[in-house]
């Protein structure tokens, strides 16, 4: 597949992605400290400064890191685990502070908005997959006509 056709393919679910885990970061640090909602914007920000700084046409397996040659993998790994390593630390220390305030009503809350916000992501990351999948096969099968 043309690396071109594979970059406009995956942008929506690189985006997703993105999103996803910046909301989960983001929601967890604003229920620690009440602000910092803005990580998702530049998130999806380096994800989409990485596909065009790294650009290179080129014949591709359309997946998740094909947007991405090269050096480009290596930085979007990096960004990522340094993003879902602050997601771990945030859950954490929410989670110890359960475990202190089992009985705050606060508490509760976090664990709900959590729960809801994580389901959401993988919702999101299933019907952009499926879709693009979708996509993928009548191109691939219109391509053949």
């Amino acid at each position: 597949m043309n690396s071109d056709l594979c970059m406009i393919i995956m942008y929506l679910p690189e985006m997703g992605v993105a999103i996803g885990v910046a909301a989960i970061f983001a929601v967890g640090l604003d229920r620690m400290l009440s602000f910092l909602a803005f990580l998702i914007i530049g998130y999806c920000a380096s994800f989409t400064f990485l596909m065009v700084v790294y650009y290179q046409k080129r014949v591709v397996i359309c997946g998740m890191l094909s947007p991405y040659p090269d050096t480009a993998v290596i930085w979007f790994r990096i960004i990522n685990i340094i993003a879902n390593g602050a997601t771990a630390l945030v859950y954490t220390i929410t989670w110890l502070g359960l475990q202190v305030y089992k009985d705050a009503p606060g508490m509760k809350r976090i664990i709900k908005s959590l729960f809801l916000i994580a389901a959401a992501d993988c919702n999101i990351f299933v019907i952009v997959t499926f879709a693009s999948v979708l996509y993928i096969i009548a191109y691939v099968h219109f391509e053949e006509k």
